[in-house]
């Protein structure tokens, strides 16, 4: 029986140093994890206000010859400033270590066509914009932006084109001695003309193009006016002649009314009207 209870004993104690020895083994083997920033994609070129995108970001985690990539997401991020214009940096922590990435913001500037962006630009001031050249369209004239463009940028601008369609300019005809107040200004869409000139300017001598300058006035002040020439053409007015008598008495005897048209006249020049004898 004591045997037994011998042999029974020394079977525990070698399987405890057995499990004993395991546990020390894994402890042992067991190697620390080293992390590492690994930059596939990102913007360095950030829009004022926008949500950084960390979508091309990873954590490399190296465990011996284990390797794992981890998402970088927003947990991981300490400072990242979207709402200060100029240089920023991105501040990433995660198992004890750190990283920056730096980037610039700047303020978008978009101008839009038909619900296409026309041009972009980043910036970090207005001075810094480039010329925008007027954009086309058949059929329509461009008449300017829907929103005027702020001297300093505190924050993003969209601009969108407008157009007013089917603008054509305006035919004029008119009699000698009217003024450009006499003429009728046709109506137009999104808008309205006007002449740039005094109403009470005479519109010249006849049988002449006279030209002019008439203005395209926006519904939307912040359109731009749009000025043209035109011509107005000018006939010659008919002169009217009374004839209150078509014969007069003198010196006792009866003698007709007699006119003659000057040279370069014709009868369609003038208007006469003959009352006949006026009665005594």
């Amino acid at each position: 029986m004591k045997q037994i209870l011998c042999r029974i004993l020394v079977l525990l104690v070698v399987v405890a140093a057995i499990l004993g020895l395991s546990s020390c083994n894994i402890f042992i083997e067991q190697e620390p994890t080293f992390y590492d920033l690994v930059v596939k994609n990102f913007d360095r070129e950030v829009v004022y206000g926008s949500e950084l995108d960390f979508s091309g970001l990873e954590i490399e985690a190296t465990t011996g010859d284990d390797v794992k990539y981890i998402p970088v997401n927003s947990s991981m991020i300490v400072s990242g400033d979207t709402k200060t214009v100029g240089a920023q940096e991105l501040e990433i922590e995660y198992g004890g270590f750190s990283w920056t990435l730096a980037y610039e913001v700047f303020y978008k500037v978009e101008h839009i066509v038909d619900g296409l962006v026309y041009d972009s630009q980043l910036v970090s001031s207005a001075s810094e914009l480039f010329y925008v050249k007027d954009p086309e369209k058949n059929g329509s004239m461009f008449i300017g932006w829907d929103v005027a463009m702020p001297e300093e940028l505190t924050g993003n601008v969209r601009r969108v084109a407008m157009f007013a369609d089917g603008l054509t300019l305006p035919k004029f005809s008119a009699t000698y001695g009217d003024t450009l107040g006499d003429l009728e200004l046709p109506e137009a869409a999104d808008g309205h003309w006007e002449w740039k000139h005094d109403l009470s300017t005479p519109v010249g001598n006849a049988e002449k193009l006279n030209e002019f300058t008439i203005v395209f006035v926006p519904n939307n002040e912040t359109a731009k006016r749009l000025e043209f020439p035109v011509n107005v053409e000018v006939a010659k007015k008919k002169l009217t002649f009374t004839i209150l008598k078509d014969s007069f008495e003198y010196d006792g005897k009866e003698h007709m009314v007699e006119y003659q048209l000057s040279d370069g006249m014709t009868p369609n020049d003038v208007n006469i009207i003959n009352f006949g004898k006026a009665q005594s």
